[in-house]
């Protein structure tokens, strides 16, 4: 279900096949625009932190892996710096239960 925003209320506005986060990485893929093989630590840095403010209980590391190959970021160099994030306490990595896959979050 969709919803608006109509005067501080929400109302129902639409329907959609689509999940709360593909709404995120789409935000994400316009904010950032698609990158052509960069490999700037900042922009990383910045896609990773900004990302993790959209979803303060946190995100599969896969989709953030997936999030920054779709934008043209090297999948490696992101995780080395998601890597040096967490060394620096910015970020936290988690289990999401039995077989929920690894998530990270701001800390």
């Amino acid at each position: 279900m969709l919803f608006k925003n109509e005067n501080g209320k929400a109302q129902f506005w639409n329907w959609s096949d689509k999940k709360d986060k593909d709404y995120v990485l789409e935000a994400a893929r316009e904010r950032n625009g698609r990158r052509s093989g960069s490999t700037d630590e900042n922009e990383i840095v910045n896609l990773i932190m900004s990302t993790l403010e959209e979803y303060p209980e946190g995100i599969h590391a896969k989709d953030m892996d997936k999030l920054a190959e779709s934008l043209g970021y090297s999948v490696s160099v992101e995780q080395k710096i998601r890597r040096a994030l967490k060394d620096a306490k910015r970020i936290k990595h988690f289990k999401a239960g039995m077989n929920g896959g690894w998530m990270i979050k701001k800390s």
